[in-house]
């Protein structure tokens, strides 16, 4: 195993939540922020193009099934699945982890303040920003259905 990527679905903690914003957000749309988790367990397949690769076909993976993903939210979290929308992705990468940092740089991400007091810096992304970038552009991947 080279390694693993993880998709999770957390409310948006959107800073700029004075009552106005917030309460328009509570009548009308949930906002969730996706976070990507990347790791590539053996030193030896580090630096080859792999966590990019990756963090690519995950975010090609998401566009293409974001509907399915949102709605199997809902259906968990008992909420009304036209209220949920998708604002973003992140990353939170340890502050000394520079490979990392300048991979989800190199794919549009974006620092969002300081090291928290993990040592974790957050790398973020609008949905909207995702939507315009053509992520699985030049890879090869299929997906296999997971079956319980």
């Amino acid at each position: 195993m080279k390694g693993d990527v993880n998709f999770f679905l957390y409310l948006d903690d959107d800073d700029d939540d004075d009552e106005d914003n917030a309460a328009q957000r509570e009548s009308s749309q949930i906002r969730l922020r996706g976070e990507i988790d990347v790791m590539i367990a053996g030193q030896q397949h580090r630096g080859k193009g792999t966590g990019e690769a990756a963090v690519r076909i995950i975010l090609a993976y998401i566009q293409k099934n974001l509907s399915s993903i949102l709605d199997e939210y809902a259906q968990g979290e008992k909420l009304d699945k036209d209220k949920i929308q998708l604002a973003g992705l992140m990353a939170k990468i340890k502050e000394d982890n520079t490979g990392s940092r300048g991979l989800f740089n190199k794919l549009g991400f974006r620092q969002e303040g300081e090291a928290n007091y993990f040592g974790e810096v957050k790398m973020v992304m609008s949905w909207e920003e995702v939507e315009g970038v053509g992520m699985a552009d030049g890879l090869e991947y299929r997906e296999v259905a997971y079956v319980m």
